[in-house]
């Protein structure tokens, strides 16, 4: 297989287990059909059904694999269930934090997973007052099957106005992921 310049090693990973499985699935079956003359018709349509039996087996243990292999990551923060938002509380004046958890399902490690948020708006269409966000680190590793942790901190200025308002916190890289975040400007 000729690799392609400009993949990511996860990418690469992924396309030698692409190529694995549809190089398994060429493969000439194990016995050849019968012929009506050996054992009746009957055997033939047997041997027909058992081997296309064992090609579907082969493409579903492939896909499997496939996503053994390619993992999965779940994320959530203080609400503790994957998927759930990520709940920011604070006051005007103070510095928000929150635990931001990145959990890799898969068998390949995650490296620098960039960490962004969006844009924060409250139902009403307003923005809140406040500073730019940071994640410590701001470009989390996660090993395989593992789990990692970065902490989000976000300026709440003096005159940003009580209420909730609602965003994202993104991460970008060999995955991508996007959790929803509520922060709660308390009066």
């Amino acid at each position: 297989m000729t690799e392609r310049p400009g993949l990511t090693d996860r990418q690469r990973a992924a396309a030698r287990t692409a190529a694995e499985v549809f190089d398994s699935l060429a493969e000439p079956p194990a016995a050849p059909f019968p012929r009506d003359g050996d054992d009746g018709p009957r055997a033939g349509v047997a041997a027909a059904v058992g081997l296309f039996s064992d090609v579907v087996q082969r493409i579903v243990d492939g896909y499997a694999e496939l996503a053994e292999r390619a993992g999965t990551v779940a994320s959530n923060g203080s609400s503790g269930a994957a998927g759930e938002p990520i709940t920011l509380y604070g006051r005007p004046g103070e510095t928000a934090a929150v635990d931001v958890w990145i959990h890799n399902m898969g068998s390949l490690p995650i490296s620098a997973m960039r960490l962004h948020l969006s844009a924060l708006t409250a139902a009403d269409g307003t923005e809140p007052a406040a500073g730019p966000a940071s994640f410590e680190p701001p470009e989390p590793s996660v090993g395989a099957a593992s789990s990692t942790r970065a902490v989000l901190a976000l300026l709440i200025a003096d005159d940003c106005a009580p209420g909730i308002y609602h965003g994202y916190v993104l991460g970008s890289g060999e995955i991508e992921a996007a959790l929803p975040l509520h922060l709660v400007v308390e009066p």
